[in-house]
């Protein structure tokens, strides 16, 4: 394949890529039409697999561990936000497959272990992730993700020993970083970032200390995490030094980076590990574990583990909430059939002629409506009235949405 060609082919494939950018400001026309600066970066990359026929290799540093807060997570395990995020990776390999046969792949650079003691997080529970990670992997039979870190690259030596050798041979200094914090913006947007994320955490389990004293810490901490960061980047672009850099943070446009969403947030810094998976009714999203219960949304467990919660008009007289089964297959059944009682009245609804309005449906509003109209039927029924004459005076319709509620 000359260069012509091949320039044109991976242009379209980062462009594929870019369809999900987590970009640092959503403003400028980048955003939605990447330029040549956008694609600069990473084109040159690109065209090396595509000369050889091989697959497009892309890096992640991502998938460290749980936070530790009961406040944001379910707990320790991987929950359906990683199973959503890690089934959009794959499905982002089948997507370039489609329009350069040698396809894409993944390595998920796992940072757990290059920080996890500064997040107050166990080495026990980083292996426990790592392991779940793997088993969701092998479920979704997602052949084109594998798993790199820490401890494939040092071997026979404590945790705490490798993190020492990681600092020692790859990182910068804390002065040099607070330094670029303090002058260069992307930078300090990070250090925000991770700062926030430290902060919830730390205030949570850090009762006995006052707000500045954690407040330094955190600070501290911060500084330190980028470090290692840093450090863990440097190793992995040492053995993967042709890979495209994909990243879990928001990036400039022309940035070396590409910043991915695999899930839907309410902000740009949201990741599975910080939140819990709530399903709308539409799709999963991250938020923080707090506020998904102060919703009254509904827990739902796979296999034994807490998996996600349910935030939709499923529990709204469909028995979405009456479950009490517990193996898996009859869960699922359940499931199927509660959503399936939902998507019924939902495809009726659609169907109704709405001239200018928008589609709007609730099923509170279906079961207020039934109720209604059985109620009327009832009247109709029993004071022995014309139904024909009743049901097409103008005020029927009125007396049958009485109570409905807008969607």
């Amino acid at each position: 394949m000359d260069s012509t060609k091949s320039k044109m082919l991976g242009e379209q494939i980062l462009k594929c890529v870019f369809r999900y950018r987590r970009l640092l400001s959503e403003t400028e026309l980048c955003a939605k039409a990447p330029c040549p600066m956008c694609l600069s970066p990473h084109l040159q990359k690109v065209q090396f697999f595509i000369k050889q026929q091989k697959p497009i290799h892309f890096i992640l540093p991502a998938f460290p561990a749980k936070s530790p807060n009961p406040l944001k997570v379910l707990g320790p395990m991987p929950d359906m936000g990683e199973r959503v995020a890690l089934q959009f990776l794959q499905s982002l390999c089948d997507r370039i497959h489609e329009i350069y046969a040698p396809g894409a792949k993944v390595t998920i650079c796992s940072d757990g272990r290059v920080f996890n003691d500064l997040v107050t997080i166990t080495d026990k529970n980083v292996t426990l992730y790592r392991q779940g990670i793997m088993q969701i992997l092998d479920e979704i039979k997602a052949n084109n993700i594998n798993i790199f870190n820490l401890d494939n690259v040092f071997s026979e030596m404590s945790f705490d020993e490798m993190r020492k050798i990681l600092v020692k041979r790859y990182a910068l200094s804390i002065e040099s970083i607070r330094e670029r914090v303090n002058t260069e913006q992307h930078y300090c947007q990070l250090f925000k970032g991770i700062y926030n994320l430290l902060f919830e955490d730390y205030v949570v389990f850090s009762h006995n200390k006052s707000h500045a004293q954690i407040e330094i810490e955190c600070n501290t901490r911060t500084y330190q995490v980028i470090q290692r960061s840093n450090a863990w980047a440097t190793l992995v672009a040492k053995h993967f030094p042709k890979s495209l850099r994909l990243s879990i943070h928001p990036q400039p446009y022309h940035s070396e980076k590409i910043g991915i969403h695999m899930i839907k947030t309410l902000d740009q810094w949201g990741t599975p590990w910080h939140n819990a998976p709530v399903f709308n009714g539409k799709e999963f999203v991250l938020m923080k574990r707090r506020d998904i219960e102060s919703m009254s949304a509904i827990l739902v467990y796979h296999n034994g583990r807490p998996s996600h919660y349910i935030w939709s008009d499923a529990k709204q007289f469909t028995g979405l909430s009456d479950r009490q089964a517990r193996d898996v297959k009859k869960q699922d059944f359940h499931f199927n059939t509660s959503f399936t009682a939902l998507n019924i009245p939902k495809l009726d609804a659609y169907r109704q002629p709405l001239g200018q309005k928008p589609f709007v449906f609730s099923m509170v509003s279906v079961k207020r409506r039934a109720l209604n109209d059985h109620l009327l039927n009832t009247f109709i029924s029993k004071l022995g009235l014309s139904p024909t004459l009743i049901k097409f005076h103008p005020n029927y319709q009125n007396l049958s949405s009485y109570g409905v509620i807008a969607a």
